[in-house]
């Protein structure tokens, strides 16, 4: 899914097929320019959180703000992670 100059990040994704986009599992929030549908996916809980060590904020025009979100999002599910800006300036488009 993702190009192998990219392998470093670490990430993953999770992939799931539905049968029809109307599934009651289904959630909507608003995008940019239209609905996204999602399904909620619990990967953690406060009891037990994943062991996420660190966490880095990729470009954005906000990163001040940004970093502060992802700190209390870390607080809220009790992950204790340094939260850092990544190097990499923000160019708009």
């Amino acid at each position: 899914m993702k190009h192998r100059a990219f392998e470093e990040e670490r990430e993953w994704r999770l992939v799931l097929r539905l049968h029809s986009a109307a599934s009651p599992r289904v959630r909507h929030r608003a995008g940019h320019s239209m609905l996204v549908p999602y399904i909620p996916v619990a990967v953690g809980t406060n009891a037990r959180p994943l062991p996420v060590r660190n966490i880095v904020i990729g470009p954005t025009p906000h990163s001040d703000l940004e970093t502060e979100a992802v700190k209390g999002l870390c607080r809220q599910c009790g992950i204790r992670a340094d939260v850092q800006k990544s190097g990499i300036p923000y160019r708009a488009l």
